[in-house]
């Protein structure tokens, strides 16, 4: 049954979080008795070394791609260290968790779950995009500092050459010095072109949060059609895709935190 079958006001909210920062408690605190379920999100990673036997092509592309989520909880818990030391008492581990926490604390009868998609079915919708991902990924990690490395000796090697040619030194750079200049050269130049693969990837990833958002929005409309209330908690930037959609959907859903 559901609990807020006596309550006014929408079937459906949505709430635009911030990986890294704490949810607004008085925007949760508000629906606690007026929602009976809290859907997170959250791509289930468990089946990485089974999709990456059995797609050998895409294996560097699936494990840059549980890196970059990693990375992103990452980000969460170093904020969660800085709450602690800041905020005594304050417990943050990353927005969905502090979400699943809050409600359970709260009522129980509120049911929450994660209603995103696993890797493989990722997989299995746009293999196409983790193939494209592969080259870049193999450039960046292996043929990249290979190529800068050698590419730095000749020209360092070179460049002293002429320097001791036109006696402005006494002899060309010895291979230790080569080296770790070279190193140095060839680690700045990676970071670099690091960063700007970065940017690559997360826009395959964000093309990828479309088949994520749409799993989430098929649960709400299963839920809602049903005669329960939901809380919808994603990313701020999922916001505007699963409202449309839902809209499309019949479901109208309130906003939380516009903007």
């Amino acid at each position: 049954m559901s609990t807020s079958s006596s309550e006014e006001g929408s079937a459906c909210y949505i709430y635009g979080s911030e990986h890294t920062k704490l949810p607004r408690e008085d925007i949760l605190e508000r629906l606690v008795g007026r929602v009976d379920y809290v859907l997170l999100e959250g791509v289930s990673i468990s089946g990485l070394w089974r999709l990456a036997r059995k797609h050998p092509s895409i294996a560097l592309s699936l494990v840059f791609l549980v890196a970059f989520l990693k990375f992103e909880n990452l980000l969460a818990r170093i904020k969660g260290l800085l709450h602690r030391l800041l905020r005594r008492g304050v417990k943050f581990v990353g927005d969905m968790e502090y979400v699943r926490d809050f409600f359970a604390s709260r009522d129980p009868r509120i049911s929450v779950e994660t209603a995103d998609a696993s890797l493989e079915e990722l997989v299995e919708a746009r293999k196409e995009l983790f193939v494209i991902m592969v080259i870049p990924a193999v450039v960046i990690t292996v043929v990249l500092p290979y190529a800068l490395y050698v590419m730095l000796c000749f020209l360092l090697y070179g460049f002293s050459l002429l320097l001791s040619y036109l006696g402005l030194v006494r002899e060309p750079l010895m291979i230790c010095e080569l080296n770790m200049i070279s190193v140095g050269l060839a680690g700045l130049a990676l970071g670099f072109l690091t960063i700007v693969a970065a940017r690559f990837f997360i826009r395959i990833v964000l093309e990828l949060s479309s088949i994520r958002d749409r799993k989430l929005v098929d649960r709400v409309v299963e839920l809602v059609r049903c005669g329960y209330r939901v809380l919808v908690v994603r990313g701020r930037k999922h916001v505007p895709y699963i409202r449309e959609e839902l809209r499309k959907r019949g479901v109208d859903c309130e906003v939380l935190n516009p903007g």
